[in-house]
């Protein structure tokens, strides 16, 4: 019992030296209690730590600093096969200028590669600690850089290359292209010591420079291509609306004044309406054509400027159909052609082929002028006189002096033969030169249930047969006529 009071009276003295030495708080219930602001701790940075026990890294010639851009490749050599070594891929990292791999010890090889630098070197991996091994490139950068003329604009899109001068199989020169990089107006290109060739093209413009690569060194050049830029739209008159599908092309001029050598093609776009090229300064012709247009320009271009041309066609456009006379329903199968007045612009007879079809509509672009427009459906012509300015759109339509004739085969109660698998063959009745009546076939084809035909006016035999029938029939056919006729099969 007096050990209990003991305790107790201890714990009270221990309470009340502790409220001695610290203030009483007491909380009023009407004050809110103060929040201390958060306060923010940055995490301390934590140093990368490497484990390997090789090291390498790339420079461009030894006692220069490390060089970027190298990936590393080891390999490991194993039992050799029919007398041939064989290599397995133990580790690979890069692009970088240094890598650190875990490697076993033993012999390997080292293989980097560099722009288009390659080299390879035997290391020795020790048992014990780290080894560092550093390989010389022996290399140097190249530099170049795309103009259009002396103090010009950038050529933005240029391609560059390197190449090399080297020998084939047979001891003939050739030339080796080492590196290419573009479409830019400049590139960096890391090349062994050695001598090259730079070349810079920009459209059908293009310069060659000799270099000379020193190890560790940059080297710069800057290609002045000496050209110009051409921008050419096509427009259907003079400030009027742009010509779609029109093809450009642009010839070089003889360079000697009197030359008799034809124009040169330097270039030429797909079909379009405006088209840019890049070319050499110089003497040009350009040329627009769409269709029956075309346009032939004189152009001198400078170095580094650029020149804009309008192309005026001074054309129209002509859309033809085709229709029997006195009908509004345009033929599906006609042929159409479109000459300037004249001699040359007669009706195409049976022998000639028009120049578009067979279709239910043709479109022609022609120079401003008078025209003879024609339409053909199998031996019916029919034509029309058209006047055509400059920025016109046209659409005609060629009456063809012809009627349409539908044929079947039919039996003796003149229904439809199920069998639709019938050919048809139709003659011409007309007289010789003699004045005697020839038969002249003008329509052979099948096998259809029935077909229908656009002719001449005259006078046809039609025949019709299929696997087990046979008839034909005589018929009158007046130009605009449109009838149905049924050949009676007999056995």
């Amino acid at each position: 019992m007096n050990l209990q009071l003991t305790s107790i009276l201890t714990l009270v003295a221990l309470c009340a030296a502790v409220m001695a030495e610290q203030p009483v708080w007491r909380l009023d219930p009407t004050v809110p209690a103060a929040v201390p602001a958060p306060q923010f701790s940055p995490r301390h940075s934590m140093d990368t730590v490497r484990h390997g026990n090789v090291r390498l890294t790339s420079v461009l010639q030894d006692g220069a600093d490390l060089f970027p851009g190298t990936t590393f490749t080891v390999l490991r050599e194993e039992t050799a096969v029919y007398g041939k070594p064989r290599y397995t891929v133990m580790a690979t990292s890069g692009p970088q200028a240094e890598a650190i791999f875990s490697l076993h010890p033993g012999r390997y090889l080292v293989r980097v590669h560099n722009g288009s630098v390659e080299r390879e070197e035997h290391v020795e991996v020790p048992a014990q600690g780290m080894l560092n091994h550093q390989i010389a490139l022996e290399a140097g950068e190249l530099q170049l850089s795309g103009v259009m003329s002396h103090n010009g604009p950038a050529a933005t899109e240029t391609w560059f290359r390197v190449l090399r001068d080297e020998t084939d199989a047979y001891g003939r020169p050739v030339r080796v292209q080492v590196a290419g990089n573009g479409y830019a107006d400049s590139a960096g290109f890391v090349l062994p010591a050695g001598d090259y060739i730079a070349e810079a093209t920009f459209g059908n413009a293009m310069l060659e420079l000799p270099v000379k690569i020193k190890a560790g060194a940059v080297t710069r050049r800057e290609m002045v291509l000496q050209a110009a830029r051409l921008e050419l739209f096509s427009t259907f008159s003079d400030q009027g609306a742009r010509a779609d599908g029109t093809r450009f092309r642009v010839y070089r001029t003889p360079s000697t004044p009197g030359q008799t050598e034809q124009p040169a093609l330097m270039t030429q776009a797909q079909p379009t309406d405006q088209v840019a090229f890049v070319l050499p300064a110089g003497e040009y012709r350009a040329t627009a054509q769409l269709d029956h247009a075309l346009v032939d320009i004189p152009v001198t271009l400078q170095a580094g400027e650029t020149r804009t041309l309008e192309m005026s066609l001074n054309a129209g456009e002509v859309t033809l159909l085709a229709a029997l006379s006195g009908e509004q329903d345009p033929l599906i199968n006609a042929w159409f052609d479109i000459q300037p007045e004249g001699p040359a612009g007669a009706t195409p007879g049976p022998d000639k082929t028009p120049t578009h079809g067979p279709d239910h509509k043709a479109r022609f672009i022609v120079p401003a002028g008078r025209y003879h427009a024609s339409a053909r459906v199998g031996e019916s012509t029919g034509s029309v006189m058209l006047d055509v300015e400059a920025g016109d759109s046209l659409t005609a339509v060629v009456n063809v002096d012809a009627g349409r004739v539908s044929l079947s085969l039919v039996d003796q109660a003149d229904h439809p033969r199920p069998d639709a698998f019938t050919w048809y063959s139709v003659y011409r009745v007309e007289r010789d030169a003699n004045g005697k009546l020839r038969r002249r076939r003008v329509f052979n084809d099948g096998y259809y249930a029935e077909t229908e035909l656009v002719l001449p006016a005259g006078t046809y035999i039609a025949f019709a047969r299929n696997q087990s029938h046979q008839g034909e029939r005589e018929f009158t056919l007046q130009a605009g006529e449109i009838k149905s006729l049924s050949i009676v099969a007999g056995n």
